[in-house]
């Protein structure tokens, strides 16, 4: 007797799964990198990479478009109309990486002092890192938009898988901060290769109708692109003060500790993954929204919160085992980051149903919230846990205003008009 699993269980342990190889291999890549540069090299590499996540985060848009219209698309069965919006976003979005990869050509040498980095082509590399990432956004959205969780699964993980042999052989030969983050911009080259080829093998030309509503697209772009520096600046924003206010030893252990407590990410991506191809395909069935989006996070809330309580009784031991002992100080730094951080994600997931439902209002909170957070990091900066306290106020904050908004909105919809 066979026993068919339903889809969206199918799913979610595919997702869950390369998530968790991805994450697992990306952690064991950033701690071997940091461990063998040591604190004071380490900072120069977890710096940058704060920096690129910040304008990859900014980039996640270009990811959500695709995925929210292709759904929507792949529910209503034009195919056409993917390939048409895939060749519309990619076009601008190549524009756009070539001039961010040359201002950042441009820049280098201000930006390394400003951040007191020693390596100035460390920024050239995060150019080229953040330029691959807008064009690989756009067709693993279209992956994700269809719901091919095992094609998107299988690319993400070769480009953890390439990331750390490149990286272990880059730093066999060169131990610096630029030879260890080359690696990420060589396996993001890697990746994309293969799922550009691998998109044009699962759409091919002349699949039904090809026409997309080019203002709708833009004008949801924006909203995203909004949403994502926000997210962005909330959760990388801290690194880059850290480096700037506190001595570089100090910064290298927050950047030890941040690497730890990003670890309920794993759950995060894997979750977020899921929860906008599943809200879009109820809106477009006319189910209801509010079970899938709170099982989804629910799920996030309680995996993340074990992680949570693993950091509290054993981060000094996770740091002496990841890091070794000469990173022991940033122990203290892992349980409160890392709680931070299950909140940002929550309210991130809540907000998923203001994506969905066009409901843009939000972004105007999370501005504020970034606001009050660079307001607080320049008046409070004396020592690391000055950082933690200004992102958790601001974190409680967010997560508590975006309960409200989900809860008007939800109420707002099932009240019956007159």
């Amino acid at each position: 007797m066979t026993v068919r699993i339903p889809k969206d269980i199918r799913d979610s342990i595919i997702v869950i799964t390369g998530a968790g190889i991805t994450a697992l291999i990306s952690m064991v890549y950033a701690v071997y990198a940091g461990r063998l540069l040591g604190p004071h090299e380490a900072a120069d590499f977890y710096v940058i990479i704060a920096l690129c996540m910040l304008f990859v985060s900014a980039a996640g848009p270009v990811n959500v478009t695709v995925t929210k219209f292709t759904a929507q698309y792949a529910a209503r069965g034009t195919y056409g109309s993917i390939r048409a919006l895939v060749s519309f976003v990619e076009k601008r979005v190549h524009l756009l990486g070539l001039i961010f990869l040359f201002s950042m050509v441009l820049l280098r040498q201000p930006i390394a002092h400003r951040l007191q980095i020693r390596q100035p082509v460390l920024v050239v590399y995060a150019g080229v890192f953040v330029y691959l990432s807008f064009l690989i956004f756009v067709f693993r959205g279209a992956l994700r938009g269809m719901e091919r969780y095992g094609a998107y699964a299988a690319n993400t993980v070769l480009e953890a898988v390439a990331r750390l042999a490149g990286g272990i052989m880059l730093l066999f030969f060169f131990k610096t901060a630029g030879a260890g983050f080359l690696a990420y911009s060589i396996a993001l080259g890697i990746a994309f290769i293969m799922v550009r080829w691998h998109y044009r093998w699962t759409v091919p030309r002349g699949t039904g109708e090809c026409s997309h509503d080019d203002t709708r697209v833009h004008g949801f772009f924006f909203w995203m692109l909004a949403t994502s520096v926000c997210a962005s600046g909330l959760l990388t924003l801290d690194m880059t003060f850290v480096k700037h206010y506190l001595p570089r030893t100090v910064a290298g252990y927050y950047g030890a500790a941040q690497t730890c407590a990003r670890i309920p990410n794993i759950i995060f991506v894997a979750c977020n993954t899921l929860l906008i191809p599943r809200l879009t395909r109820a809106a477009e069935r006319r189910e209801p929204l509010l079970r899938p989006l709170l099982a989804i996070t629910g799920i996030f809330a309680v995996a993340a919160g074990s992680v949570i309580i693993l950091f509290y009784f054993f981060s000094p031991a996770i740091i002496r085992l990841f890091f070794g002992p000469a990173f022991a100080p940033a122990a203290a730094i892992v349980f409160p980051l890392s709680a931070v951080h299950v909140i940002l994600y929550s309210a991130f997931l809540l907000s998923a149903i203001f994506v969905v439902m066009h409901h843009f209002r939000y972004v105007i909170v999370w501005g504020m919230a970034v606001a009050a957070l660079i307001g607080g990091y320049l008046l409070f900066h004396e020592t690391w846990q000055s950082f933690v306290q200004v992102l958790a106020s601001c974190a409680l904050g967010l997560f508590v205003v975006t309960v409200g908004l989900v809860i008007a909105v939800v109420k707002r919809k099932e009240t019956p008009q007159e």
